[in-house]
């Protein structure tokens, strides 16, 4: 199974003039995931045009995206028999990963996917796969560019998440970082090259 990962794209609808970029980057993924901070449901439309969405609500998202069935505070999914959880603020992010699944979920989880602070993040935590896709458009906090989404593909026993650059426009730099994690699924949680707690070079 292919998930697509994305947050924070703060759009009042979907007509950044690169949201066409947004949806290839997301091509053929089965589910996308959106962290949340959507601001308004033509968002997910839109992106239900490419798969399903399930989303979390962000701290920006009001009126009828509080209504929306795709939209919850806190998601969990069991997908391919790995427990996702998806929310949208999960700072601060370098408390022990546990201890903010515990505050945020209540249950364990073996991949956490958050959003909120408009920079990716990929790491192997505790044996748990946490997930940040930044911002499609609104990257590091920049103005209205290209950025990054996340991608992640899931059989029963493994693991291969990344962080996908969708380019850049014309002197408009993307300034977020492509990552990559690949990982199997244990008795003791996810490891990496038989690592517990196994990361990626830290983002700048």
């Amino acid at each position: 199974m292919r998930l697509g990962l994305l947050s924070d794209t703060h759009l009042p609808n979907r007509t950044f003039g690169a949201w066409d970029a947004v949806l290839e980057g997301l091509r053929g993924v089965d589910l996308i995931l959106h962290a949340g901070d959507i601001q308004a449901p033509g968002v997910l439309d839109s992106l239900e045009t490419v798969a399903p969405v399930v989303a979390a609500l962000g701290n920006n998202d009001h009126g009828v995206l509080r209504d929306d069935p795709r939209v919850k505070p806190t998601q969990v999914l069991e997908l391919e028999g790995w427990r996702v959880g998806l929310i949208h603020d999960l700072e601060p992010e370098d408390r022990p990963i546990k201890d903010l699944i515990r505050n945020h979920f209540n249950e364990d989880l073996d991949l956490v996917v958050s959003g909120h602070t408009h920079w990716e993040r990929l790491a192997l935590r505790g044996g748990v796969v946490h997930l940040n896709p930044g911002s499609p458009n609104l990257p590091r906090n920049y103005s209205h560019r290209l950025g990054v989404v996340g991608i992640i593909d899931l059989t029963p026993k493994t693991i291969s998440a990344r962080i996908v650059s969708l380019g850049e426009l014309p002197g408009l730099v993307n300034p977020s970082k492509p990552l990559s994690l690949e990982g199997e699924r244990g008795p003791l949680g996810t490891t990496v090259a038989g690592s517990l707690d196994f990361a990626p070079a830290p983002v700048g």
